[in-house]
């Protein structure tokens, strides 16, 4: 997100329109492997510390929740199994 730099938004199309639900473990991933510098990376893990659903417990794995009317051929965005990825990189 260029306005708060606190985290990656999670879909940029190619009109450059985005759509952002903060997603917390595609934003773990991404401090993981290094995308971030240190400045970037502590205001990203400020924000998701700061979250509601953080820290490896079976919950929503968005900070926005999104569902069948939100994704391609209503997928639910937000799944149980997700869950899995922001604990291993929490």
């Amino acid at each position: 997100n260029k306005e708060t730099g606190d985290h990656y938004v999670t879909q940029l199309n190619p009109d450059k329109t985005t759509r952002d639900f903060v997603d917390y473990d595609s934003n773990l991933i991404a401090l993981a492997h290094g995308i971030a510098t240190p400045e970037r990376a502590e205001k990203v893990f400020a924000r998701i510390d700061g979250g509601r659903c953080v820290h490896g417990r079976a919950t929503f794995v968005s900070e926005k929740y999104y569902g069948v009317d939100d994704t391609t051929g209503g997928n639910t965005g937000d799944s149980w199994c997700t869950m899995g990825r922001v604990g291993w990189f929490d």
